[in-house]
């Protein structure tokens, strides 16, 4: 398994790895996980996460030598504000790419104890080097995509040049993968669609939860103001500004003693609330998982927001199904897609506003917090999304593969 993301390093990215490490040796697999070095810089850490990779998991930690040690050095010294030009420029696929070639010879010196390869991106980076193991070995190879690559929305390129450098490389990932693995439906659609080589080979497993992280957690609150509760990153191009909106309005239609708001992320929202017109938010920061998911819990309901978009998104964030594993109402300022079709799905009493409709809808979401709206049981339609099913599946693919098929 090629993972640059790995535990001790925590957010998002990681849970879907590890939940596949946890549970693949009960099909039949021993996982041989090449990684990155224990601290790269990463802004995230959860060294709780360790403690859930299995005895019987080998976790091989690269550093990258003096490449990445180089390429870390050259970026310290670059401006902030060119920073992420010139990192487009020289980093080709990515930041890891000097990562590549120290966990190409790691991976070929196990080569002889596997019988499939799996990477998952991003870092696209994991994809090329499992491209050369797979070259020199013979092995099969699954390609995880727990997002799309050039087509993200967040995938800006430095000039036309790099953007077709990267086609180039994605389609490359494609025609030499024996399966590939997209995240969502839509996402699966878009690069069929869009990549002949991907034809043929592509299939859906979703991202999920862990059913053993909901052991314990507290119940449902039932006094004290209405608290909304958000876990997640923000960043460019994906902002908190349409639920600000929606917040002020909501509180100016909700009167006493009208609601809080828990974010629980690495980026404070707390001033932009300020500025917004937002009161009772608090910013608690990056928490480790099972705080988080206890901080969750705490909560009257939870909050999903996705960008503004013309066409429908294919993008479903993490959060989503733990949310609705958790049970709590779902406040989702999302715009047609996949995920806001999985919340209205789940049959919750879940409010679904449209990002572009923020200004107008704050009486609605005052209305729906003044009602308290309870949770749900989340398990008839949750279920289908434990990692457990999902990597019972992945478990297939690497069957088929390994057999021939």
């Amino acid at each position: 398994m090629i993972a640059y993301p790995f535990p001790p390093r925590g957010g998002g990215g990681v849970q879907r790895t590890l939940g596949f490490v946890e549970h693949l040796p009960a099909h039949g697999f021993r996982p041989i996980v090449i990684t990155g070095p224990v601290d790269d810089g990463y802004w995230a850490t959860d060294p709780t996460l360790v403690d859930r990779v299995p005895a019987q998991c080998e976790v091989v930690r690269v550093t990258g030598g003096r490449w990445l040690s180089a390429s870390r050095q050259l970026r310290r010294i670059v401006p902030a504000a060119v920073r992420a030009r010139v990192d487009r420029a020289l980093f080709v696929p990515d930041l890891e790419a000097p990562w590549g070639r120290a966990a190409v010879r790691a991976a070929l010196a196990r080569a002889g104890e596997s019988r499939v390869i799996y990477s998952t991106s991003s870092p696209w980076t994991d994809h090329l080097v499992a491209a050369r193991v797979a070259a020199k070995t013979g092995l099969p190879w699954v390609s995880d995509f727990r997002d799309p690559w050039t087509q993200n929305h967040t995938f800006v390129a430095a000039s036309g040049l790099h953007r077709r450098v990267h086609r180039a490389l994605e389609g490359r990932v494609y025609a030499r993968s024996s399966r590939i693995v997209l995240n969502t439906e839509m996402n699966q659609r878009a690069v069929v669609g869009e990549f002949a080589e991907a034809r043929g080979k592509a299939l859906t497993i979703r991202n999920g939860y862990d059913e053993a992280d909901f052991v314990g957690l507290p119940a449902p609150p039932t006094e004290g103001p209405v608290r909304l509760g958000y876990a997640g990153s923000f960043y460019a191009g994906y902002g908190p500004q349409a639920l600000l909106t929606l917040l002020a309005s909501a509180q100016r239609h909700c009167g006493a003693p009208g609601f809080e708001t828990v974010f629980m992320g690495p980026a404070p929202v707390a001033p932009l609330a300020g500025e917004a017109g937002v009161r009772g938010v608090r910013d608690v920061g990056y928490l480790p998982q099972r705080a988080t998911l206890e901080a969750l819990a705490r909560c009257h309901a939870v909050i999903v927001v996705l960008p503004e978009s013309s066409t429908p998104l294919g993008w479903v964030p993490q959060k989503v199904y733990v949310y609705l594993r958790l049970g709590r109402p779902i406040l989702a300022v999302v715009p047609p897609g996949e995920a806001r079709d999985l919340i209205a799905g789940s049959g919750g009493p879940h409010l679904i506003i449209d990002p572009r409709d923020v200004g107008k809808a704050g009486a609605r979401v005052a209305d729906w917090l003044k009602r308290r709206p309870a949770g749900v049981d989340p398990l008839p339609y949750a279920a289908q999304f434990d990692r457990r099913v999902h990597t019972a599946r992945l478990a297939e693919v690497f069957s088929s593969l390994v057999d021939g098929g």
